[in-house]
């Protein structure tokens, strides 16, 4: 067993349980296990008839509606509207300072492409359109790569 492992025993109604977990979820294990046995409890004294079975069956679908309740509170709708506020300035100020500036990425990627590998145009604008570009936007920057490259051969 690792160090940050280890060993313990739980006690679920009449089973006991041995698990390694890490060392510093241990009080979380015990804690959980004893939420478990007095929910189970709760149940054997409501339906005195029912088998351990359906017991832990219904404590387990208490304890899983509970999971999912908080975490449904704890989502992050209540503030999503503020992390769109805040994406929307962080892209305002990117743009602002020339990080997100589409005319020059694109005069930097066809420099690249044109230097240092051996696409044509027909490669460059299908990698351009697959990033997004509209022809448009490209077009009269690739057309004279076209020109300077039939011109050579």
């Amino acid at each position: 067993m690792t160090p940050e492992k280890q060993h313990i025993n739980l006690r679920l109604d009449a089973h006991h349980v041995g698990l390694d977990v890490p060392r510093e979820a241990e009080p979380n294990y015990r804690a959980a296990a004893e939420l478990l046995n007095k929910r189970y409890q709760y149940y054997l004294r409501l339906l005195p008839k029912a088998s351990a079975e359906q017991l832990w069956m219904y404590t387990a679908l208490e304890v899983a509606v509970a999971l999912q309740s908080d975490v449904r509170e704890k989502s992050l709708e209540p503030i999503e509207a503020e992390i769109q506020q805040l994406n929307k300035q962080i892209l305002d100020r990117l743009k602002k300072y020339g990080y997100l500036n589409k005319n020059l990425y694109l005069k930097s990627y066809l420099s690249d492409q044109i230097h240092m590998t051996l696409n044509g145009p027909n490669k460059i604008r299908k990698d351009l359109i697959s990033l997004g570009y509209e022809e448009e936007e490209f077009d009269e920057k690739v057309m004279p790569i076209r020109f300077v490259q039939d011109n050579e051969s």
